[in-house]
């Protein structure tokens, strides 16, 4: 009898050493198999957005994305899985134009609040609140930290599932 307690114990033992580094190794595989989804969109402008960028962190400014096709202002509707956004501007004038990303996260005030602003184009991919509209704006001119002037141009704006 103990005999055969031994024997159950030792393959219980080899059995679970085996299972342990299989179902480890099937998680890995499941976690580095994520596809990287992408989807960019180049809005040509010819003049800034017609909006400001307020102190409080606000676009208080109507985008005129839709009645005016090349302003530096464009809104985005969001796609399922598209959680980051990194924005690059190619300006005729050389500069770093000054830019804002939006969302209207607080529905108790009537514009979209600004979660990040750059010069140019964003550092890193940043993250964005998925199912609200986005929008991407650049402004004629920016704060002293940013003074380049906005000409005419290209933004090419990236969205993604993953950083």
């Amino acid at each position: 009898m103990k005999k055969l307690v031994v024997f159950l114990a030792l393959a219980g033992l080899l059995v679970g050493s085996v299972a342990g580094p299989a179902d480890a190794q099937s998680k890995k595989k499941k976690k580095a198999g994520r596809t990287r989804m992408e989807r960019t969109i180049e809005h040509e402008y010819t003049l800034g957005s017609p909006g400001i960028a307020t102190g409080a962190g606000v676009s208080a400014g109507a985008c005129l994305a839709s009645t005016v096709e090349q302003t530096g202002c464009v809104n985005i509707p969001l796609g399922p899985g598209e959680v980051f956004v990194k924005v690059s501007v190619a300006d005729s004038s050389g500069a770093q134009p000054f830019g804002i990303l939006a969302q209207d996260t607080d529905e108790s005030t009537p514009a979209s609040e600004i979660f990040a602003e750059f010069c140019g184009e964003t550092p890193q991919p940043i993250p964005v609140t998925p199912g609200l509209e986005l929008r991407v704006s650049l402004y004629e001119v920016g704060p002293s930290s940013c003074p380049g002037p906005t000409g005419t141009g290209t933004m090419t704006i990236v969205l993604s599932n993953l950083p």
